[in-house]
């Protein structure tokens, strides 16, 4: 398609504007040539370049003054806020100026890749939720690089973004699923989980789940713990499962401070127990990072928790059960102390008059604690079965 005649009619029309296009002043005229950079024009081939679009549509001069125009606006004091950014979300309305501020940091990342990072606080907070807020056919290359370097700034401006829409009870936070999936985005997720999760008492809990998961690794222990003192002294709006998640989350940062308190709210409840296995056991595993490691005191509070409701089943195929062999897992982790370390914890379970039914296993247990070589869990589980170790309970709806 040939723009000659559209470039001659902007000229024509615009060169007596240049003076507040170039200084970022004429969002009338900005806003147009900003979608047509950021491939919103459907006449314009998607193959030309970004910037090349704009030269398609206005002469050399205006176009150089139009891309000026858009960098030198990211530095006006006046830009949308991220609550102000959220707001218009919420409404479903696009705010005209979110095109210029899109388009002006592309084209500076282009222009000048290594002073996009000394633009002023407020246009990189604006650029990172209109990011969020408006759809492009352009590629924000910016983006990821400018949260990886400058977190404080990026954590700020995601917070603040979805605290209006928490307060709307949004279910959808723009933004957060790329932070969970990227590990060069930790150190940003390091500084937004705790303030998020305090805020978000509503959240689904297979976000829930992967948050706690995360936080557990990568968040300084004592403000992590802090949290969940906060999150746990007031449940009244949080669903039975989230309540679960959290619990097992104090447990795990400080088991023997949290132990007794976690087995009085679990009781003998599948509803609950079930998702703190599913919570507590990977994390145990290593699954998502490095293992958690607990005292022979932490492991005790778990299986006095579990096993009582838990106890062997024999599924299909002759098979242990599912729940089974995670449950006897953290028998297992008793057993690999040594006397000294977990005989304690070994003679307290023994004292516990519902766990009468592992008897046999405690007897084993304190065998290997006796022993310097330890065997591995598969051996473990063999010896227990070839010994006769285990004694079954016929609930077979226990069976998973």
């Amino acid at each position: 398609m040939d723009f000659t005649y559209t470039r001659q009619e902007n000229d024509d029309t615009l060169l007596n504007r240049i003076d507040a296009i170039r200084k970022g002043q004429d969002l009338d005229v900005l806003e147009p040539f900003a979608r047509a950079y950021l491939g919103l024009f459907y006449d314009i081939d998607s193959q030309v370049p970004a910037e090349g679009r704009i030269d398609l549509l206005a002469n050399s001069d205006l176009a150089a003054a139009i891309k000026q125009g858009l960098i030198t606006l990211l530095r006006q004091s006046d830009l949308p806020t991220p609550d102000s950014i959220a707001r218009s979300m919420l409404k479903q309305e696009t705010q005209a100026v979110g095109y210029a501020v899109l388009a002006g940091i592309s084209l500076h990342a282009e222009l000048y890749p290594d002073a996009v990072l000394e633009l002023p606080d407020a246009g990189l907070k604006s650029a990172i939720c209109f990011h969020h807020a408006i759809s492009t056919f352009h590629e924000d290359s910016w983006y990821t690089p400018l949260l990886i370097k400058k977190p404080d700034l990026a954590a700020e401006a995601l917070l603040s973004m979805w605290r209006v829409l928490l307060d709307e009870k949004q279910d959808f936070l723009p933004g957060l699923r790329s932070v969970l999936k990227e590990d060069a985005l930790l150190p940003l997720f390091s500084r937004i989980v705790v303030p998020l999760l305090k805020n978000w008492r509503h959240c689904r809990s297979r976000e829930l789940i992967l948050l706690l998961s995360r936080a557990v690794h990568h968040v300084e222990r004592n403000i992590l713990l802090d949290a969940a003192r906060v999150v746990l002294s007031d449940t009244e709006q949080m669903n039975l499962r989230n309540q679960v998640y959290w619990h097992g989350t104090a447990f795990l940062l400080a088991p023997e401070d949290y132990g007794q308190s976690m087995i009085n709210f679990m009781g003998q409840e599948k509803i609950k127990l079930l998702p703190l296995l599913d919570f507590a056991i990977p994390l145990l595993e290593g699954h998502s990072g490095k293992p958690i490691r607990l005292t022979a005191m932490g492991y005790a509070y778990l299986i006095r928790c579990l096993a009582q409701k838990f106890t062997p089943q024999i599924g299909v195929n002759d098979n242990l059960g599912e729940i089974t062999v995670k449950v006897l897992w953290l028998f297992y982790q008793l057993a690999c102390f040594s006397t000294e370390e977990g005989g304690e914890a070994l003679t307290g379970l023994r004292r516990v008059r519902v766990l009468k039914l592992y008897s046999d296993i405690f007897d084993a247990i304190a065998d290997y604690q006796s022993q310097v070589e330890k065997p591995d869990y598969q051996t473990f589980m063999q010896a227990l079965r070839d010994e006769g170790r285990l004694r079954m309970k016929k609930n077979w709806h226990d069976v998973r």
